[in-house]
């Protein structure tokens, strides 16, 4: 978590100056709900009908899994009776080529996200003073639970949409990776302790689990009668909270207690289907963007609300038009987020391209 003392601007005051648009919220993203508002204004303003109806659902709550905006507006939305051709949502966006070995920028276009679920570790032991600690401790035990977990990580497979990543991106590969990726049958072993080799990479291939909260212990010469830690899973297509659950029962042993927690838990989303004409003419707004990129279907490893609309279309994607480097990433929820100003008129005509069925 940032602290407004490690910002350039103050992360509310939403300076912009003569390169970014600074704060928090402009990649994650209110970069992109402002351009779709301003795409739309432009149209009526200019007289210009979009080429089919066109439905705007902004919810205020994604970040803490939507259950009163992106829920409510689905809910409603089913209730009319209506299905979509398209649905589209924040997600993917256009990075360096070098992310996946390509000399071109690549744009990639969620198809999928995973699933979501946090747990918490509970270990008891006796209290005790500090002066005479027994074997085993509250502590020791909890640390010990987590060291295991990270030791003994998921199994790690290439999934549909990862699968088709590589896929995609194969023919634009030098020869010798052309010949890898176009192979995956072969080399799979080998591409997954590529992938596996970096954090960003590591997460398209499984499960993945993060601590993010240990509580335990009052007093420093006291020992605890019970630590407790919080984790957080994103699940990959192929698993599901069930399988979670009884992959944690069987990994730790009985004094460590394992409870679901906090009111969002999600199974991986349902895999949109393609290639499809969708797809298709999504991609080619894609490519006409000044970045020229290669489009590959992609497996997004955090969460947005497409999820919650998943029932109401089978093109369900998620992509901003936004093309970033990679220190770009450590600002999502990070210290100085920023949105680079020179690209946020190429976002306005991509969402009012989209809406015109170009």
């Amino acid at each position: 978590m940032s602290s407004p003392e490690q910002w350039q601007h103050p992360p509310f005051a939403g300076v912009v100056d003569g390169d970014f648009v600074w704060g928090r919220g402009a990649l994650d993203d209110k970069g992109s709900l402002m351009a779709i508002l301003e795409a739309t204004e432009a149209l009526l303003q200019n007289g210009q009908p979009p080429a089919c109806d066109v439905y705007l659902a902004f919810g205020h709550d994604e970040e803490i899994g939507g259950r009163e905006g992106a829920v409510k507006i689905a809910a409603w939305l089913e209730q009319q009776n209506l299905r979509f051709s398209l649905i589209l949502d924040e997600g993917g966006m256009m990075l360096p080529g070098s992310t996946l070995g390509l000399d071109r920028p690549v744009a990639l276009m969620g198809i999928a996200e995973k699933g979501y679920m946090t747990v918490e570790l509970q270990a008891e032991a006796e209290p005790g003073h500090s002066s005479r600690p027994p074997e085993r401790t509250a502590i020791g035990d909890l640390a010990a639970a987590i060291d295991h977990l990270q030791t003994h990580p998921r199994p790690a497979s290439l999934s549909g949409p990862t699968r088709k990543m590589l896929e995609q991106v194969a023919s634009h590969q030098p020869f010798a990776k052309r010949l890898v990726f176009a192979n995956l049958w072969l080399f799979e072993p080998l591409i997954i302790r590529q992938l596996e080799g970096k954090p960003e990479t590591n997460a398209l291939v499984r499960t993945t689990m993060s601590p993010t909260l240990l509580e335990a212990g009052v007093k420093e010469n006291v020992l605890p009668a019970t630590a407790n830690a919080t984790l957080n899973f994103r699940l990959a297509p192929g698993e599901t909270r069930e399988s979670l659950q009884a992959y944690l029962q069987q990994e730790l042993p009985d004094n460590i207690t394992v409870t679901a927690r906090g009111a969002f838990l999600s199974d991986p989303s349902a895999v949109t289907r393609i290639p499809s004409a969708t797809f298709d003419r999504l991609a080619a707004l894609v490519r006409a963007l000044p970045e020229q990129p290669v489009v590959a279907p992609y497996l997004l490893i955090a969460g947005t609300d497409a999820r919650h609309y998943q029932h109401l279309s089978d093109q369900v994607f998620r992509f901003m038009p936004v093309s970033l480097g990679q220190d770009d990433l450590a600002r999502f929820h990070g210290h100085n987020e920023r949105l680079p100003r020179e690209q946020y008129p190429h976002m306005v005509r991509f969402y009012a391209g989209l809406m015109l069925g170009r």
